[in-house]
């Protein structure tokens, strides 16, 4: 270099007799990983980073990883790329908003992410609700953070000539500010009209932490999670949607029982028309799951897996009787005499009457007050004709994954320990999802 110019020579011979190669006019050789010369080539770092940084994401998105682990890839091996370049390369705000924008839109070609899916939701953690993907812009911001930080509190004389320049003026810690950031995108989340519809329906009335299990154990395809969340946001084009906020038709009511307005809780709980094929289908998917638990637990003949499970009416040894759907003969005529699952326990002389429901999310309280009070009269005839103890157990799942706060109570009171409330809610989703695909 001669007066900030680069000056052409033959190259430098060392003292081992290699040469360093003379740099041509827009040549850049890589220090740390940076591209330099003279000066930072800050405009095609940024290209080369950007595009590398796309590559990635991409063959994540067509790889057949399930929805949690596909999250997890783009956050270690593809959002590694930028978050090195922070606080050295010069990014601009609407730079890193563009690659959170093609993120975005490679997540909608890859199916993984809804069109009209709610953005805020995809960047909070899995345990609130969201996806919990990382933001390109909010990953640069934190790292600033970070290494003013590191700056100020490092004794070094050369970092604290750097930190006397004040190159960094963001006054704020990393972890306050990735907290400011969680805290502002779940409120705005939350004051959503549509969006944040399905988090007001569900407070107060679920488990909230075992609500979000399916989604932090992130087990589901892709395609399937981006559907449920779609789902639980309202974002669905479904008549009513279609009618009152797209305004693209006047026709409101539900395509296949014509009577009430078609919003995704009509059609995933609340469709006559379906109700004893694709509701019951789900239904009993998850009352399998349990039946299987029951007859393992009772050391009765079962396949090794829930999903290859036999169902028989009536499964029997010496210490229970398990009936399956069956109807109870009483004194006296009661309307509701058929539970799901009934567990005739012979040893301890009790009964467990277990019902399984899977009702919209903001039901779940509603319905399993109802299947205790649908089924009194049938306790009580029980206890009377056979003199054993008896018991009503609900088993309720909302159809998008809502968990009631006693429902861990009534798994323990039936014993289920081969199972978790997680995998009853894969069972529930995986039939919503089947609902949605089929009539959407």
């Amino acid at each position: 270099m001669n007066r900030g110019k680069i000056r052409k020579t033959e190259g430098i011979e060392l003292p081992n007799e290699s040469k360093i190669k003379n740099l041509e006019e827009k040549e850049h050789y890589k220090y740390l990983g940076i591209l330099q010369a003279d000066n930072i080539a800050h405009t095609e770092v940024k290209r080369k980073t950007g595009s590398e940084y796309i590559r990635r994401v991409r063959k994540i998105l067509k790889s057949k990883l399930n929805g949690g682990n596909t999250i997890q890839a783009i956050n270690t091996w593809a959002i590694p790329i930028i978050r090195y370049t922070a606080g050295i390369i010069d990014w601009t705000q609407a730079e890193l908003e563009t690659l959170d924008r093609k993120t975005r839109k490679i997540m909608t070609i890859n199916h993984a992410v809804h069109p009209h899916s709610d953005v805020d939701g995809l960047y909070l953690p899995r345990s609130s609700g969201g996806r919990g993907m990382l933001q390109v812009h909010q990953t640069v911001e934190e790292e600033k953070r970070g290494l003013e930080e590191y700056i100020k509190d490092s004794e070094e004389d050369a970092l604290q000539m750097v930190n006397n320049a004040k190159l960094f003026n963001t006054n704020e810690t990393k972890q306050a500010y990735k907290k400011e950031q969680v805290k502002n995108r779940a409120e705005k989340w939350k004051n959503k009209p549509l969006h944040g519809q399905y988090l007001h329906n569900i407070s107060g009335k679920s488990d909230i932490t075992k609500t979000w299990q399916w989604l932090k154990n992130g087990n589901l395809k892709k395609e399937t999670e981006g559907l449920i969340l779609a789902a639980q946001e309202q974002a669905l084009r479904t008549n009513a949607i279609r009618a009152k906020v797209e305004k693209s038709t006047t026709n409101c009511k539900c395509r296949l029982c014509k009577e009430a307005d078609e919003t995704v809780d009509h059609l995933i709980s609340c469709c006559k028309k379906i109700a004893q094929t694709d509701y019951k289908q789900r239904h009993d998917k998850v009352a399998g799951m349990i039946h299987w638990n029951i007859c393992k637990k009772y050391k009765l003949p079962v396949a090794k897996d829930w999903w290859d499970h036999n169902i028989e009416k009536v499964q029997e040894n010496e210490d229970v009787k398990i009936l399956w759907d069956f109807r109870l003969q009483t004194d006296k005529h009661l309307p509701h005499n058929t539970p799901d699952i009934t567990v005739v326990e012979k040893k301890e002389k009790q009964v467990k009457i277990i019902n399984i429901a899977i009702p919209g999310d903001s039901r779940i309280e509603e319905k399993e007050i109802e299947k205790i009070t649908k089924y009194k009269d049938l306790q009580i005839e029980i206890e009377k004709l056979w003199q054993k103890k008896t018991q009503i157990i609900p088993v309720v799942i909302g159809a998008l994954g809502a968990v009631p706060k006693d429902l861990e109570e009534h798994l323990n009171n039936i014993g289920a320990t081969e199972i978790t409330i997680s995998q009853l809610q894969k069972a529930a989703l995986l039939g919503t999802a089947y609902i949605l695909r089929r009539y959407l």
